[in-house]
């Protein structure tokens, strides 16, 4: 609870300009756009519907708006983080997309508003797996845990991605359980409480040859410890950078 109300924005300069991107992100994202659309016109019709059912909408509407609130005080907040309204707020598209259907066609008839829909969620979903088309996938960090593998002896002491760690099923060292723990600079009785090491003392250990590999894919950790100064050997797979051999 400390670290996500005093701790998250340590070390992060331009956090207040990614919550401005992040909290307005939803007006460049057409599916967001469609959902917010839908949810809309099932609230203006819900002013004029007098059926018993009106107020499980309402609930769902009032639980969507304080998630949304809610995540949108962390700071910094996440695109990601905003899923978990998603439901929420398709119980009121649903609704939404039935007020606006039954405008466009008949109830019989129900196949114009469905192809409107549908067509444009498969256009929005083609143009996401474009846009993403280089981005990482799993196989990325499987080929990147297999390098690892190979150069990093069985007992020697590892620094990697926590994904790398899980494929590789190996255990973090002590203070790495967190990747973004380095970030903060804490007295040592509160990083030994709390299970973390500070950047200082990270590079101190990379410095040292406390590690027998080190791998990441963060270009943030690569500036602040400068592993190609402590290592002998260097390799990229998938874009991603493991030093070996401490000098």
């Amino acid at each position: 609870m400390q670290y996500q109300a005093l701790f998250r924005r340590v070390n992060w300069g331009d956090a207040t300009l990614r919550d401005f991107e992040t909290l307005t992100g939803w007006l460049a994202s057409p599916d967001a756009l469609i959902l917010a659309a839908l949810g809309i016109a099932a609230l203006l019709f819900l002013r004029s519907w007098n059926e018993p059912r009106r107020d499980e909408f309402y609930l769902a509407a009032a639980i969507a708006f304080a998630l949304i609130v809610f995540i949108a005080c962390a700071h910094p907040t996440f695109e990601r983080y905003f899923i978990l309204a998603v439901p929420f707020l398709s119980i009121l598209g649903g609704l939404g997309l039935w007020v606006l259907g039954s405008r466009l066609a008949t109830p019989e008839h129900p196949v114009l508003p469905a192809a409107i829909l549908l067509t444009l969620t498969a256009l929005i979903w083609g143009r996401a797996l474009f846009d993403e088309r280089d981005d990482e996938h799993w196989s990325d960090y499987e080929e990147v845990a297999a390098k690892v593998a190979e150069v990093t002896p069985i007992n020697a002491p590892l620094y990697a991605d926590e994904l790398v760690y899980f494929l590789l099923k190996r255990t973090p060292p002590e203070g790495m359980a967190f990747s973004y723990a380095e970030r903060l600079d804490l007295p040592a009785a509160q990083e030994r409480l709390y299970h973390i090491i500070s950047l200082t003392k990270l590079k101190q250990q990379v410095k040292a040859g406390q590690f027998g590999t080190m791998q990441t894919c963060r270009q943030g950790v690569l500036d602040d410890v400068q592993p190609e100064k402590s290592f002998k050997h260097h390799e990229e797979p998938a874009d991603c950078d493991v030093f070996w051999g401490p000098k």
